[in-house]
This record gives C-alpha cells, sequence and structure tokens, in this order.
C-alpha cells in the first residue's frame, strides 16, 4: 500500500469515470500488487505501491531516491491502466473531467462546465474537490482533497 512509501515518492493518479465496485476495486487492487512487485526499470526493481481509493482512483507511487522510474516503465504502467480499463469498462484517462464532493459522493464535471456550475450551485466555494495533478505522496496527503477557493479552481467562483 501507498502509506509504505516516504512522502517524497512519486505518484500518477489516475481517476475512473464512475464509481468502481467493491469486486471491482478488489480484483484492481490485486493486479495492481502483482504489477508494482515486478515493476522494474532497466532490469533494476522499483520500490513501489498501488492502491485504489474510494473506490475511485488508482495511486501509483515510487520511491525514486531508490531507483528512478524510466520512460519505458511508466509505459508499462499506463499500459496496466488501459489494460484496467478494457477488463472493467471503465476510463481512466479524461483530464478534463474534474471529481469533487457533493452528498456524501464523489461526482465530476467536465472543465469546461465548471462556471455553469459554479453558477447554478452544484460547486461551491466550500465544496471540497481532487487536485489529481499532485506529483507526490506529501502532496497527496496534503493538497490533493481541497475546498474548490483553496484550489487552483477557484478563478471560476464568482
Amino acid at each position: 500500500m501507498l502509506n509504505r512509501l516516504p512522502a517524497h515518492a512519486r505518484i500518477w493518479i489516475y481517476q475512473a469515470d464512475r464509481e468502481l465496485s467493491p469486486s471491482e476495486s478488489e480484483a484492481i487492487q490485486q493486479q495492481l500488487n502483482s504489477f508494482t512487485g515486478q515493476w522494474t526499470a532497466h532490469t533494476m526493481q522499483l520500490s513501489a505501491a498501488a492502491e485504489v481509493v474510494e473506490n475511485r482512483f488508482v495511486i501509483i507511487g515510487v520511491d525514486e531516491q531508490i531507483q528512478s522510474a524510466s520512460g519505458c516503465s511508466i509505459d508499462s504502467s499506463v499500459r496496466l491502466i488501459k489494460a484496467l480499463e478494457q477488463t472493467f469498462a471503465v476510463h481512466f484517462f479524461d483530464r478534463l473531467a474534474i471529481a469533487f464532493e457533493k452528498e456524501n459522493r464523489i461526482q465530476t464535471v467536465q472543465l469546461p462546465n465548471i462556471k455553469t456550475a459554479v453558477n447554478e450551485g452544484v460547486l461551491a466555494a466550500n465544496t471540497l474537490v481532487y487536485n489529481n495533478m499532485v506529483s507526490t505522496l506529501a502532496e497527496l496527503q496534503t493538497s490533493w482533497k481541497l475546498p474548490l477557493q483553496d484550489s487552483w479552481l477557484k478563478r471560476y467562483l464568482n
């Protein structure tokens, strides 16, 4: 799991376009565990972990102070995510879908529709939004989920 990696570990976040069922999350977690257990860069084992979070996000992390992820190793992780898309009929690469919490659920809105969502009251200054651009485990813990007013999306507030 991700908590075994240091705070400086590099991470990649993949957001599902729908909530995963508990059985899907479990099956994906098993594939992630298998992948990270044998993930290499230039034949060197990576110190890596991955986790399904909130039945909505796949987060992969690697301690690059031990061994950096190479272009080829990153490509192999992307191939894994694409294979998961096919297996589970889910999309993980829609970078325009902004996730937020409302009514104890994670919902999404397309980036071009943020201003409309604010104007209609779907999103407010205190709505928790997910910043999937964080790049380290430390940032994940402190800056991943923020009130909209404290995020890069604050420019869409009235």
